[in-house]
């Protein structure tokens, strides 16, 4: 456990040349004897931690009140409670300076928003669980039932407080306009301010208040402290382990989106589509069917089919040579409507493969995109076969889960033409500029923006130095699904690799830092699977989370979970994009990377069966 009485926030950091030190903060440290504070407006000028910290609101809600609108759970989860499940005191913070500018500008901030849930104070467990946001994590300032938790069962940050007893906190990371146009100027240039804010201090601030507002509200500090996201909000927890592992006892990032820059190769495909086939997209239900040949080739493990694919490392699946895939016309034995014509099936392919500078790709069995690092003229790697294909499938999709990258190429190339109609700028809106991109301007694009995030921050998987994170003796825990196609998993273990080339390895780095990558799980708890059959193994609600605190304050190495399928038809099992598994439950042990599940005998369906080797 940790006591900060004062903490110092990275010192001088580096945005675009431009070097900013942050203020020490010192919590609030309260005596026996000092008053608590209440639940109550008398909060708004008791709690001063600082000059820039003001309370906005101060307001009790009890136990059955309805909440005040829909949180995000209700949006995936509609039959879930929307009333509060205890009583609990709910304190929204500004935290100055914001960035000035425009009045209605989305670069212009009047400053960090923090919004904490503290439970009664004889239900507190003497724990912080800080929750990170999804996506750009910002735009949510006025979402008055808190942010939902993507790692811990998809629940908003009110009923972690109310079941669990913790004190938990989210962030709208200083933006309150949602998506990217807020790191543009109006001049078209990088809002640096607003960066710092959205990378960093944000995610300081939230540490620091949170716990300092905690200390004064129950007039001891908390005894335990620890941070949670997943999407948005993992690459937000990796921020957390690199530059604020002080502040945290346990770490738990899921399904990092720890590369932005990544977003832009969600376009690859889609250019793809406008260069090689004219236009026009394999439908929903041909994207379906070649994938779902490629998991019926890839999935065998003891002579019988799995249903998703273990190891696509193995996987040399080629549409291109598969008859039964092709169409007639061009050679092949399928007569139904989701045939692949030879130039869908390699385009398939170059999907696999990842983004080229001239819309090259190899030979499967030669190069199946999972061979080696990006190098070369591949610059960045492609979906993986066997699952779901987002930026393809947008009737599958829903707002929040579309690709940023046209707005980052906006961003990168300082013209808010080229983004999409939802990017804002003062002086100009998206128009879509990104589709008349050719391959290499697409590349160069990529580039440009991952050079600029070498400079703002931005992007965690440039820093492969976790000396901080070791020191401090916080713990931190990375999950990741092998069939994600929004976060890329090969982006994720590359990272890992750097961070054990640098640390002294994997029986150094696993010490403080484990990272679990799970065959078949898709952007969060379901099967990512493109086969309606498959029912991959996934963690349960709250699993991650309880083996963090088991790992920090039992010494139990989160080596010992074992992940089981839903079962089918139940609650876990159902979200709205992805179909609802129908196949067997089955549960393999959790392999912490580089080891994976490797069958050695027995029912291919019980976790038993399998070694991590």
């Amino acid at each position: 456990m940790k006591y900060v009485t004062r903490t110092c926030y990275l010192g001088q950091i580096s945005i675009l040349s431009v070097a900013i030190t942050l203020t020490c903060v010192s919590p609030n440290v309260v005596s026996a004897a000092t008053p608590t504070l209440g639940c109550d407006d008398s909060m708004k000028t008791a709690f001063k931690p600082d000059g820039n910290t003001t309370v906005l609101l101060v307001k009790k809600v009890k136990k059955d009140d309805p909440y005040p609108s829909p949180s995000k759970e209700q949006q995936i989860f509609p039959n879930r409670p929307a009333r509060f499940a205890a009583d609990l005191c709910w304190v929204k913070l500004l935290v100055g300076p914001g960035v000035p500018g425009p009045t209605g500008a989305p670069s212009t901030s009047r400053g960090i928003g923090i919004e904490v849930w503290l439970p009664e104070k004889n239900a507190w467990n003497h724990r912080v669980h800080a929750l990170g946001g999804g996506g750009w994590a910002n735009g949510y300032e006025e979402t008055v039932v808190g942010r939902m938790s993507v790692g811990n069962g998809n629940l908003p940050a009110p009923r972690i407080a109310a079941e669990e007893g913790a004190v938990t906190a989210t962030t709208d990371s200083g933006q309150q306009y949602a998506g990217a146009s807020f790191a543009m100027n109006p001049d078209g240039t990088v809002n640096v301010a607003g960066w710092r804010d959205w990378s960093y201090r944000s995610l300081y601030e939230q540490a620091v208040k949170t716990k300092a507002l905690a200390t004064a509200y129950y007039g001891s500090p908390p005894n335990y402290s620890y941070f949670e996201g997943g999407s948005g909000g993992g690459r937000q927890a990796l921020h957390v382990a690199q530059n604020l592992p002080e502040q945290y006892d346990g770490i738990v990032s899921i399904r990092a989106g720890a590369s932005t820059t990544s977003d832009i190769a969600q376009l690859y495909p889609e250019l793809l589509v406008l260069r090689d086939l004219g236009g026009k997209a394999p439908s929903r239900e041909q994207l379906e069917a070649v994938s779902a040949a490629a998991v019926a080739a890839c999935d065998i493990v003891a002579g019988q089919h799995l249903g998703f694919i273990l190891d696509i490392r193995r996987c040399r699946y080629d549409p291109t040579k598969d008859a039964a895939v092709l169409c007639r016309s061009d050679g092949g034995t399928n007569g139904t409507p989701t045939c692949m014509t030879s130039a869908q099936a390699l385009v398939m392919n170059k999907v696999w493969y990842g983004l080229t500078i001239d819309g090259s790709v190899p030979d499967p069995a030669l190069d199946n995109g999972w061979d080696a690092p990006v190098t070369g003229v591949r610059i960045w790697y492609g979906y993986p076969r066997g699952g779901y294909i987002r930026s393809l499938q947008g009737d599958l999709t829903w707002p929040e889960m579309k690709s940023g990258g046209p707005d980052i190429i906006a961003l990168a190339l300082g013209n808010p033409k080229i983004g999409t109609p939802d990017f804002k700028n003062a002086t100009a809106n998206g128009e879509d500029g990104w589709k008349t991109l050719t391959y290499a301007e697409l590349a160069a694009a990529y580039q440009s923006f991952r050079a600029m995030q070498s400079e703002t921050g931005g992007d965690p998987d440039y820093n492969s130095d976790l000396t901080r994170l070791k020191i401090s003796g916080a713990k931190l825990l990375q999950v990741n699904g092998l069939h994600d196609p929004s976060a890329w998993v090969q982006g994720l273990t590359e990272y890992y690799d750097r961070v054990m080339a640098k640390m002294g390895g994997p029986a150094s780095v696993q010490a403080y830092y484990k990272m679990f990558v799970v065959p078949g799980m898709s952007h969060g708890y379901f099967s990512g699977a493109a086969n309606p059959n498959a029912n991959p193994p996934v963690p349960a609600d709250g699993q991650l989370y309880r083996a963090l605190v088991d790992w920090v304050e039992k010494g139990v190495s989160p080596d010992s979970m074992v992940f089981t399928s839903p079962a089918p038809g139940s609650e876990s099992s159902v979200y709205k994009i992805y179909p609802h598994p129908h196949g067997p439950q089955m549960s393999l042990p959790a392999c912490a990377y580089p080891t994976v599940a490797t069958y050695f005998s027995g029912d291919i369906f019980k976790a038993q069966s399998y070694k991590c080797r």
